[in-house]
């Protein structure tokens, strides 16, 4: 039986005080143990792993975004390992890749090519019965969607994820560039959940409601960084 993907979506929080947003990961932990202790009685014998990749997005390279830097991501992806790491997850320490802002190491940094990497590293290496958790944290947008008839977007629009070296829109590829797509989240998470393993995915970040569901379950929120800042036509 395959996995299954669950996405939980926060409004961006910006500067939010440490105590609120500590109760925060603690519910957090809590809802995601609730979630994958069932998915323990349905797996085969064997050592099955939890596994961690959590992303956070705070300052944006391209000059014309120097002005969106966000103080939290980093910090929330900080917390989260340390929830992550103690009972009654118990996530080990090897298992858990962190891709975040104010890092001198580059292939730690949550650049576009480092967050693919991240992703297709973990359907390489999940198994059925692994249990999957992955944060993506800063600021979210939108694009004019792709033509691809496929693809049901009844606002015209992809929601995307900006990592530390998107830029603004591009004419020359019809796209914010290196932002991250809707479409690729999902294709990312699907190829996790094939393995057997199961998924839970938290995204901190405007426009985050359909990235990695369909239109049915949207919630929309007041963004930050609408299409027009990315200068999207």
């Amino acid at each position: 039986m395959p996995g299954h993907a669950e996405a939980v979506t926060w409004a961006a929080m910006g500067d939010a005080g440490s105590s609120r947003m500590w109760l925060r990961i603690r519910l957090i932990a809590v809802l995601v143990l609730g979630f994958i202790q069932p998915a323990v009685s349905q797996q085969l014998p064997g050592p099955a792993q939890r596994r961690a990749l959590l992303i956070g997005v705070t300052d944006l390279q391209d000059v014309r975004l120097k002005g969106r830097s966000l103080k939290g991501p980093a910090n929330d992806v900080d917390l989260f390992r340390h929830v992550l790491e103690r009972a009654p997850l118990s996530v080990p320490a090897a298992n858990i890749r962190m891709l975040k802002g104010g890092v001198r190491d580059p292939a730690q940094r949550p650049t576009r090519a480092n967050i693919q990497r991240e992703f297709l590293r973990l359907a390489q290496i999940s198994k059925k019965g692994d249990q999957v958790v992955i944060l993506m944290a800063g600021h979210g947008s939108q694009q004019p969607a792709n033509s691809d008839p496929t693809e049901e977007e009844p606002d015209g629009l992809d929601e995307i994820f900006l990592p530390e070296d998107a830029s603004g829109w591009d004419g020359k590829i019809g796209r914010v560039k290196n932002a991250v797509v809707d479409d690729e989240i999902r294709a990312w998470v699907n190829d996790i959940r094939n393995t057997g393993a199961f998924v839970w995915l938290v995204i901190d970040a405007c426009q985050s409601g359909t990235m990695a569901r369909g239109v049915e379950v949207e919630r929309q929120i007041p963004m930050s960084e609408g299409p027009s800042r990315l200068h999207c036509p």
